[in-house]
């Protein structure tokens, strides 16, 4: 097993790995989605949160995915029986951008609303550490990864469906 992922046996530490995706780097229209995979304290089975929305970037699904992580564990609290302030979250991403600018080696100059969020969430527990993991290096990252990667091109599929509906006339001549 990764060292990374080894910890002491501690009944108050959450794993959140998470992945961005994204339809096209660069483009305005571009189609983003986001899972973060969830390993609560005890929990053999993780929990997946997942959503998407247009108009994107790559780093705003990174900073997106972490954030829906920590709120879905916020609204767990009372089920796990824990109290906020004594939880640990240890939150693994294949994204620089992410950890640079959550530890503070790089300045945040952009998606200051997500970051501020971040920041809001992250005084909800004991400690929040990022670490940094090679892309598909750990099986609930892939996971993270593929879920995203459906929703993504889920969405697409929906929304090239539906222009295509737009594009039909409402009213269709009759065929003479």
């Amino acid at each position: 097993m990764d060292k990374i992922i080894e910890t002491k046996k501690r009944d108050n530490i959450v794993k959140i790995f998470s992945d961005g995706s994204i339809s096209s780097v660069g483009s305005d229209m571009a189609i983003g989605s986001y899972a973060a995979t969830v390993l609560l304290p005890g929990k053999e089975a993780p929990d997946i949160v997942f959503g998407s929305c247009s108009h994107t970037s790559i780093s705003r699904m990174e900073i997106l995915a972490i954030n829906e992580g920590l709120n879905y564990v916020i609204g767990l609290i009372h089920t796990i029986g824990l109290l906020p302030g004594i939880l640990e979250i240890e939150i693994f991403t294949d994204s620089q951008y992410f950890r640079d600018c959550a530890t503070g080696e790089k300045d945040r100059l952009k998606n200051m609303d997500l970051w501020r969020a971040f920041d809001v969430l992250g005084k909800r527990f004991a400690s929040i550490t990022v670490n940094k993991i090679p892309r598909n290096s750990e099986p609930l990252q892939a996971e993270s990864d593929r879920v995203a990667g459906i929703c993504r091109v889920a969405i697409q599929e929906t929304m090239r469906q539906t222009m295509q509906k737009i594009k039909e006339p409402l009213c269709p001549q009759p065929k003479a």
